[in-house]
């Protein structure tokens, strides 16, 4: 069975953040910080959609990408390109060596390395912090997240299995609880151990 990755402090971010207040321009940016760079900060996702989440921040406040000057810029892009492929490398080595992962897991998440990397634009993206910032997502096969669901990615069981789960994703996101044996998990790595893990890949 699939995991479906869920974490109830999003409910109470969500509920209690000010909105506004950029929290990014704050000392709080430097919170579970991963790598500092000339014009960017990465760092772990404090509330988490899935395991080892991690946002890549500039330094400069601006809310959306199409506000970027591209000329004054252009060093901006660069060094964010630069940062991917770390992250992207540094979750390759985590991914295919011995970092902590589990026979089970290895056994179970065979294959190649995935990850997304994306931003959100504005309220209606799910932006919930009006600075700009890209996501880093590790992905492994078994596991997905409760917002995944509920958009209807990856539709690998019945339709019937399907709806069921979609009905306790719903919950979930209500505040409710589901029965573990239905395969919801909650996240499980806490940021200060994703900080830990990815400042160490990085920085090899």
């Amino acid at each position: 069975m699939k995991e479906v990755f869920y974490n109830p402090l999003r409910n109470k971010y969500k509920a209690h953040r000010e909105k506004d207040k950029c929290v990014f321009c704050t000392d709080r940016i430097h919170d579970y910080k991963i790598y500092e760079g000339k014009h960017w900060i990465v760092r772990a996702n404090s509330y988490p959609f899935i395991d080892r989440a991690i946002l890549i921040i500039p330094k400069k406040h601006v809310e959306y990408v199409h506000q970027m000057d591209p000329k004054y810029y252009r060093g901006v892009w660069k060094e964010l390109a630069e940062i991917q492929q770390k992250l992207a490398s540094a979750w390759r080595d985590h991914y295919l060596g011995d970092y902590g992962r589990s026979p089970h897991e290895k056994a179970v998440d065979d294959g190649e390395p995935s990850y997304n990397f994306y931003v959100n634009n504005g309220e209606y993206s799910g932006q919930s912090v009006r600075h700009l910032h890209w996501h880093f997502i590790p992905r492994v096969r078994s596991r997905r997240t409760v917002m995944e669901l509920l958009d209807g990615n990856h539709l690998s069981e019945s339709h019937a299995g399907f709806f069921k789960r979609l009905l306790w994703a719903t919950i979930l996101m209500l505040g409710g609880k589901v029965p573990e044996q239905e395969g919801f998990t909650k996240v499980k790595v806490l940021p200060e151990e994703t900080a830990a893990l990815f400042s160490k890949l990085m920085n090899e």
